[in-house]
């Protein structure tokens, strides 16, 4: 038998804990000496030590790790939790992460001067648009649905007929779940057949209407900085008293892989209409 220290080093859990479960009648030592009071542990305990670290972390009571000890819980079930007790934590831990990110991001865009994008207007003509248009339930969602189109396409298409990558957000209100998207290739020649992308999806040849006044502004960075494009844009359009014509597109115009999304290159593109009675801005106008 070990003595509560000996013990302790084995448990990896402090003297202190060990006392305490004593004391709430969790775990008791082994063997207590009546002349000196020391206190001796077996290594058979260390099972029964685990069992109640284990549902201490599955965020049970004390009151309950007692009851489900004298129930004598089966180890294969305090497994199933601790199992899902992770894919709880993981996910939690990803949600965090993902407001890490978003606050480094805000953090980019406070530094950024009004002056850090250009915003150019000029008219785009119609184009042929290899792509599938769906409802996307989540960015997860988006994000696989472009993987799928980055690697399925390139293959079932001569890669000559592929131009930029594009995506054209229909919703009119920002949302992070459910948007209507359209998500493709411009196309340089003519893909006859539908292609398909898996069960779910299929990418068709369209046409993407002609913008006779398109407000643009390229943006470096992650998918994430897409906004400061779009806050340009915007003040553009407040301060030439425009408004928003129709659905927003993004052209990818560099597309690295994804540990380098820190050099993505995406235009935002937003159709406007001068307010009544304003006239038309000159072509390739800037404003700085």
């Amino acid at each position: 038998m070990f003595r509560i220290g000996e013990f302790s080093q084995l448990a990896r859990v402090s003297r202190r804990l060990l006392q305490f479960y004593d004391q709430e009648g969790l775990l008791t030592p082994g063997w207590t000496d009546p002349a000196s009071g020391y206190r001796y542990y077996s290594a058979r305990q260390l099972t029964r030590l685990n069992r109640i670290l284990a549902l201490k972390d599955l965020g049970f009571s004390l009151d309950d790790i007692a009851q489900m000890l004298r129930a004598d819980i089966a180890d294969a079930d305090i497994h199933t939790m601790l199992l899902a007790k992770r894919a709880e934590v993981e996910h939690t831990i990803q949600e965090e992460l993902q407001r890490l990110h978003q606050i480094e991001v805000r953090l980019q865009q406070n530094q950024l001067s009004d002056d850090a994008l250009d915003v150019a207007i000029r008219s785009i003509p119609a184009s042929p648009f290899l792509a599938v248009r769906t409802m996307i339930a989540s960015p997860s969602a988006m994000a696989q649905l472009l993987t799928l189109i980055q690697t399925v396409a390139p293959e079932r298409v001569d890669s000559r007929a592929l131009g930029p990558l594009v995506g054209v957000v229909y919703t009119e209100e920002f949302r992070l779940h459910n948007n209507d998207i359209a998500l493709g290739y411009l196309l340089t020649r003519a893909v006859d057949q539908p292609i398909p992308l898996s069960d779910q999806y299929e990418l068709r040849v369209v046409e993407l209407p002609a913008v006779a006044t398109m407000a643009t502004a390229v943006q470096v960075g992650g998918p994430e900085l897409i906004f400061t494009a779009l806050g340009r844009i915007g003040r553009w359009i407040e301060a030439n008293r425009y408004r928003i014509a129709g659905p927003y597109r993004e052209t990818g115009l560099q597309l690295p892989a994804n540990e380098h999304l820190d050099e993505m290159v995406i235009e935002v593109q937003m159709p406007i209409e001068p307010q009544r009675g304003m006239p038309l801005p000159d072509t390739e106008q800037k404003f700085r």
